[in-house]
């Protein structure tokens, strides 16, 4: 019996290889490689028998698998083998399943006898997994030819999409999914506890059944991208395996109440009312069926309800509409976008669209969209009553707003928030808070020298330019302008050193872009140094009483500007002092050098200061990068005195990089300690 099955898979696979591709060629993980969606580097090949062992799969041609570049099957509840293989490398590797939703996962990894075996997915415990993530992830170093086998097997849609990556970018790349997905369920969250309290105050129904809808497609929404396995029931794979099905269902169920209450149905299409009652049956009787069918059913069930749910909802919203009533132009725009992102998100599952972020992540795009819209429908119906009153209320609020905005272009909100004053009628001299705080100080190299070429009126343009590009910065990464000096900016970052960093190296990456601007104008393009240090600063109002201005104090402020002019002395765009790259969240992210060390006045030891290579161009921070390992061997032999070996140091670096000028200055000054002689200590800057 195995034999006549192993020869009816050998069949299989031999037709299918009438449209199958040659195999994939081994997986290069070159220098430079970070990530990779492994679509065309794999290839698939369904076991229509169900019965195929890995020794069986290993021994079929490669006629009998297919590329992997259509990344989901649709429906398919038999075992799906994936394979791939590498050019041996040493590093470690992160492999990750990017759906959250199949059953099985597992990993035949070759090893020294023979293949591992590792199996992960929605029916293992969670607390089994190797990574704690919401999605299926797998530690592999590939340091053989042989090839990798994953067997997938899953109730639902089957989907074919891995990543790969290495260890710094695994930690990475999820990021700007987590910060989606937190957006997503802040919206959420924001909207169900706002008309929840909303229900309590005015007693409205429709109110109620809003929050049952945006709260079981938060948990439908968590359970598609494995937060809620995570999080919720990380002990439970029954209630994960049926999860869609439960909370599909719900969600429908209550939309369509929600939708007959708030569109007052029943008097407006006894028709559409009788509808949009038997639908909603149907989605509780989805709900109910996880708990006696299976699993695969329902979602089956549940992906074809979808449609003549959205389709009761669209024409209840347009007949509404039709007849004038005003609260339903938001309805009808709400589930238009719900319609479009249930159709993308559809189409992806059945593979029809290739699982892009962008489609895998339509629903959630869509609903986070419907339920703003469906909020401001229910505010509408308020806002209809109490419209003569609102419409008073809003011209005082909108004189309170503009004299607020012409008062905070003197006296920034931020400060005024650090002063604890809601505005700056408030604020009276003395008025002052101690604080850590990071302070940046910009300014424009060679100012003066400009200038004389330009008449007083050109230079005021041209700072305006300049200075309406580099503030919205500083404003979007949570910090505020302090002052403006001339050419010069400062700027404080009540938060953390991360931002005020982050908001440099935009900076830099804008002035370049400023320049092509300025030089197709026929001007000459400039640079911008940057100092960034954290420390203790007073922050408060000075002057008297006809004229106060609020300003900071330290010699926090002071180290700062020092700082920014070593940006001279080292021809570098932008410098940090040690406090604040060991206020990083993780400094590796990004790339440094130390440059100098700093006396300051009070202290003992003195500061070490850092360059910053993120946001230069691309061929110098490559030329940096090569030479920082040199370089700071050779500063560390420098400042212990020992002149000859940060020679041969400073020399390594300018032969790989000639424009190197710090390098270049410590040469010299190392050649002059060494011919004079010297033996104290060096400290500060050379």
């Amino acid at each position: 019996m195995k034999k006549f099955n192993l020869v009816k898979m050998l069949m299989i696979g031999l037709l299918a290889g009438k449209t199958a591709a040659a195999a994939t060629s081994p997986i290069d993980w070159g220098t430079g490689t970070k990530q990779l969606n492994l679509g065309s580097s794999m290839d698939f090949y369904k076991d229509e028998t169900g019965e195929a062992s890995l020794a069986t799969v290993r021994k079929l041609p490669d006629s009998a698998f297919a590329s992997a570049d259509k990344a989901n099957l649709g429906f398919f509840v038999k075992p799906v083998w994936l394979r791939f293989r590498f050019t041996p490398t040493a590093e470690r590797l992160m492999l990750r399943h990017d759906y959250a939703m199949t059953d099985y996962v597992t990993l035949y990894e070759p090893g020294k006898n023979g293949y591992d075996e590792n199996t992960q997915g929605d029916m293992i415990d969670f607390a089994r997994r190797d990574v704690k993530h919401r999605l299926v992830s797998f530690w592999i170093t590939p340091r053989s030819t042989d090839w990798y086998y994953i067997r997938l097997q899953t109730k639902g849609s089957v989907n074919l999409a891995f990543t790969l990556a290495d260890a710094t970018q695994a930690l990475e790349s999820d990021h700007v999914s987590q910060y989606f997905l937190g957006m997503f369920f802040g919206t959420i969250a924001v909207m169900f506890f706002y008309n929840f309290f909303l229900f309590f105050s005015l007693r409205e129904p429709a109110y109620l059944f809003y929050c049952c809808y945006i709260g079981s497609f938060a948990i439908l929404a968590g359970t598609l991208n494995g937060i809620s396995y995570q999080l919720l029931w990380p002990a439970s794979p029954w209630l994960q395996n049926r999860a869609f099905s439960i909370f599909a269902g719900s969600a429908m169920s209550f939309g369509i109440i929600f939708a007959m209450l708030f569109l007052n149905l029943k008097q407006l299409s006894r028709p559409l009312y009788l509808a949009a009652h038997a639908v909603g049956a149907a989605g509780t009787g989805v709900a109910l069926s996880a708990f006696v069918l299976d699993p695969g059913t329902s979602v089956r069930i549940a992906n074809v309800l979808g449609i003549p749910w959205v389709l009761a909802l669209l024409s209840s919203a347009v007949l509404a509409w039709w007849r004038d009533y005003k609260p339903a132009r938001y309805f009808l725009a709400a589930w238009i976008v719900m319609l479009a992102g249930t159709v993308v998100f559809t189409l992806t599952t059945r593979g029809v669209l290739p699982p892009n972020p962008f489609f895998v992540n339509a629903m959630l795009v869509g609903s986070a969209l419907e339920v703003i819209l469906l909020s401001l429908a229910l505010a509408d119906r308020i806002n209809v009553l109490k419209k003569d009153k609102e419409r008073i209320q809003q011209q005082a609020l909108d004189k309170q707003k503009r004299l607020t905005d012409a008062y905070s272009r003197f006296f920034p909100r931020r400060m005024l928030e650090l002063l604890d004053r809601d505005s700056v009628e408030q604020v009276t001299l003395g008025d002052a808070t101690e604080r850590d705080m990071t302070v940046l100080f910009a300014d424009i190299r060679g100012f003066t020298t400009l200038s004389e070429k330009m008449t007083p009126r050109d230079s005021f343009k041209f700072l305006n330019s300049y200075l309406k590009r580099m503030s919205p910065i500083i404003r979007a990464h949570d910090g505020f302008i302090d002052k403006f000096m001339g050419d010069g900016i400062m700027a404080l970052f009540p938060e953390n050193s991360e931002s005020a960093l982050k908001a440099a190296i935009t900076m830099q990456q804008t002035v370049r872009k400023y320049n092509h601007h300025r030089m197709k104008s026929g001007y000459d393009p400039i640079r911008i140094g940057i100092g960034i240090h954290k420390g203790a600063l007073m922050l408060g109002t000075v002057g008297e009483q006809e004229r106060m201005d609020g300003t900071v104090i330290s010699d926090a402020v002071n180290l700062a500007s020092r700082i920014e002019s070593l940006t001279k002395k080292f021809d570098a765009d932008v410098l940090i002092s040690e406090s604040v790259f060991h206020d990083l969240a993780d400094p590796t992210v990004y790339m440094t050098r130390v440059i100098a060390r700093v006396k300051v006045k009070g202290k003992e030891q003195p500061v070490t200061v850092l360059q910053v290579f993120d946001g230069m161009p691309d061929y110098q921070i490559e030329m940096l990068d090569k030479t920082r390992g040199a370089f700071e061997r050779g500063f560390l032999s420098f400042h212990e005195r020992r002149f000859a070996d940060a020679q041969a140091m400073f020399r390594q670096v300018i032969e790989i990089n000639p424009g190197d000028s710090v390098a270049d200055m410590y040469l010299e000054k190392a050649r002059y300690f060494e011919l004079i002689g010297s033996t104290k200590p060096l400290a500060g800057a050379p």
